[in-house]
């Protein structure tokens, strides 16, 4: 842990009440989008109508649905917490009530079970604390917090934009506040900050590359 402590270090505990409290809410919150994202997804657009039009022109009811913006979610929550472990508690508690009230949403409501559709996202919620242990350490100072930014960089860059090994493609409005978002999310020093962002754009293209 000392050794973990020099990349960022835990700088205030929070007491148990707290911390229950606020991973109750975070599960609570991950229930609403997972509620959210469904009906969104479920709705039939009719142009005539203005909120519609909305949802027609920036696809926004098939975001909520695709992996950005809950890894931007996820991100911000890890990074946020008081401590890697609190991280690693909050997110796994925000995938699971967003993929559990996601899916049975989808059962009670709107009459399947897309089981092997939600196969990814229940994998995701599994492996979150992990992921979201070693996240938190991304607000640090140290080259392992830069590497872990370009990570996160090259990873953001690859899904919200189409990305060849000699080309990339503009997606969406959406889809560039998104990486924008977890930029802002991830932002510490503005040397450090740079450095992860130029190298979060060569590990894309060298992944695009690989594989």
């Amino acid at each position: 842990m000392k050794k973990l402590n020099k990349i960022r270090e835990v700088e205030y505990e929070v007491c148990k009440r707290d911390a229950f409290v606020g991973s109750i809410l975070i599960l609570i919150l991950g229930i609403i989008l997972g509620i959210f994202a469904k009906a969104l997804d479920n709705i039939a657009i009719d142009s005539t109508i203005w909120w519609h039009r909305i949802l027609e022109v920036t696809n926004l009811n098939n975001v909520l649905s695709e992996l950005p913006y809950w890894i931007l979610m996820g991100l911000a929550i890890a990074v946020h917490s008081s401590s890697p472990k609190r991280a690693a508690i909050n997110v796994f508690l925000f995938f699971v009530g967003m993929n559990a009230s996601y899916h049975l949403y989808s059962v009670l409501y709107c009459g399947f079970n897309p089981f092997e559709h939600m196969k990814l996202w229940y994998l995701l919620s599994f492996i979150s604390p992990l992921i979201a242990y070693i996240v938190w350490y991304a607000k640090g100072n140290t080259i392992y917090s830069i590497l872990i930014s370009s990570i996160v960089f090259a990873v953001m860059l690859s899904l919200t934009f189409g990305i060849g090994i000699f080309y990339f493609h503009y997606v969406s409005v959406i889809n560039s506040l998104l990486f924008l978002l977890s930029v802002v999310v991830l932002h510490n020093r503005p040397d450090n900050s740079l450095i992860s962002f130029a190298l979060g754009i060569v590990l894309a293209f060298l992944a695009r590359l690989i594989i």
